[in-house]
């Protein structure tokens, strides 16, 4: 929060749920905790809590996969934003989504690297 405050936000803060590898294998802290789904859902929504009390909207964001298989999503709060990366024709996570991540093998001009192509569906 105290990096952020000094910018005009409009879009939601995500927490990124993601475990590092190395050498092929997941690793980090996050990893090695060995958290259940229920606790990693805690985590998800004590982030989003402080987020949303400061102001802003709030969002995690996770692959299909981590979605399946570390999060228990009935006991995310209904105001977090769902990102889904997920690199198939279609998402393979069954559950609701706010933003769907299908490539990163996107172009922009001026930008020498790929980057991450997202499509938003807007709640009505």
């Amino acid at each position: 929060l105290d990096v952020i405050k000094k910018y005009d936000i409009s879009l939601p803060v995500f927490y990124d749920f993601e475990y590092p590898t190395s050498n092929g294998k997941r690793t980090g802290r996050l990893f090695e905790a060995g958290l259940t789904k229920k606790e990693n859902s805690r985590l998800i929504n004590a982030f989003c809590t402080e987020i949303e009390d400061a102001g802003y909207q709030s969002g995690v964001y996770a692959s299909s996969f981590m979605y399946k298989s570390n999060f228990k999503m009935s006991e995310l709060d209904k105001s977090i934003y769902i990102w889904v990366a997920d690199y198939n024709p279609s998402v393979t996570y069954n559950g609701d989504y706010d933003l769907w991540q299908f490539s990163d093998k996107g172009q922009v001009n001026g930008v020498k690297k790929r980057v991450d192509e997202n499509y938003w569906y807007i709640k009505n």
